[in-house]
């Protein structure tokens, strides 16, 4: 992961998923209002391409803090290389 905080995501892991590209964002909460949805813990989040189990999809990443979101953002502009998802609970 990128930097030392781990984003919180919807997202349940079993084995192999990284993070290809940013589609949009980051998105805050301020950003949004009442239309957020997301983990009231979760400060903003990207909408990124996400590789699951050899599956591509288009998934809302949510972060712990802005900053977490846009460190995944400044990877991908220095690097093409996926940030590979390591270390959150499956189911």
């Amino acid at each position: 992961m990128v930097g030392s905080k781990a984003p919180l995501s919807s997202q349940t892991l079993t084995s192999y998923t990284a993070i290809h590209r940013v589609v949009e964002g980051p998105f805050t909460q301020e950003d949004l209002g009442y239309e957020w949805d997301g983990p009231q813990e979760a400060e903003a989040y990207l909408v990124v391409l996400l590789e699951h189990d050899g599956e591509l999809e288009e998934v809302e990443w949510y972060c712990a803090t802005l900053d977490d979101a846009y460190d995944i953002v400044k990877h991908f502009k220095g690097s093409i290389e996926p940030i590979v998802i390591e270390g959150l609970p499956n189911g």
